[in-house]
């Protein structure tokens, strides 16, 4: 057992004790809450990036094949014709280039890789039957029926490969904020049982302390007095401390001593 050389040691060291355990408690609950902004700070710049140039990509692709369908539409006309196919191969290119792009990340997973390299494959068959099909659509006298037989359906594996790494790239993301937000919950958790196992480990240890070296030490002289008070110096004072209280028991057995050896005398007078 600790001992203490004063009251005021005694009372304000457990106290003392506890402020500094609930204070890095709290401390360690504000690393946490900053850690949750670092971490959601992460999944912003990575996987809310990756989804956000996904669906970018995916619009690119839905207005590239919708480029084609005006080359069929107003293709009759050369100006028109020449405008809209050289839109179709700008968004072509805009697709390619983004998709490449978003490869060069290191953080974007295997699948999700996976299939980007997939969709690049598949469309860069579709522009070769694009470009089939609008040599064909100049050939037959600009008849949409011909060009359109040539890319008919083609579009859809390269767009159904793109829809799944979007909805990956989604999942991801869910994901990753779900994981951030359950770890977070739990560590936060953790600190919180910590925190009131402790101060309730700190508190009872508190009144353990205060009972034993200063209630009860007090109670025990209060009663040597009283029986002195009442006439009798028999009372054992056993308590003994190097504190303050301990000064008193050991000044209040020597008056019990002092005041024994008067009755004494007197008595033998």
């Amino acid at each position: 057992m600790i001992r203490f050389s004063s009251i005021n040691r005694l009372i304000m060291t457990p106290v003392l004790a506890i402020i500094t355990v609930l204070v890095l408690l709290n401390a360690a609950s504000l690393t946490i809450a900053f850690s949750l902004i670092n971490n959601i700070a992460i999944v912003e710049q990575t996987n809310v990036v990756q989804e956000r140039q996904i669906n970018e990509a995916l619009n690119e692709f839905k207005t590239q094949v919708q480029e084609w369908k005006n080359v069929l539409l107003r293709g009759r006309n050369e100006e028109d014709r020449l405008k809209y196919w050289q839109r179709f191969k700008q968004r072509e290119e805009s697709v390619q280039q983004q998709l490449d792009s978003m490869l060069q990340n290191s953080q974007l997973s295997g699948p999700v890789s996976e299939l980007i390299e997939r969709f690049l494959s598949a469309h860069h068959k579709m522009g070769v039957k694009y470009r089939d099909g609008y040599a064909a659509f100049v050939s037959a006298g600009f008849d949409p029926t011909v060009g359109d037989s040539y890319v008919r359906g083609i579009d859809r594996e390269p767009a159904k490969l793109l829809q799944q790494t979007a909805d990956n790239i989604a999942a991801n993301t869910r994901t990753a904020k779900q994981q951030v937000s359950t770890n977070t919950s739990r560590l936060l958790w953790l600190i919180l049982s910590s925190s009131v196992l402790l101060s309730v480990l700190c508190i009872v240890y508190l009144v353990f302390n205060l009972r034993r070296n200063i209630v009860k030490p007090t109670r025990e002289i209060a009663q040597c007095l009283k029986s002195m008070e009442q006439k009798a110096y028999d009372y054992q004072l056993t308590y003994h401390s190097e504190h303050e209280l301990g000064l008193v028991a050991s000044a209040t057995r020597h008056l019990q001593s002092k005041l024994q050896d008067t009755v004494g005398l007197l008595s033998e007078a």
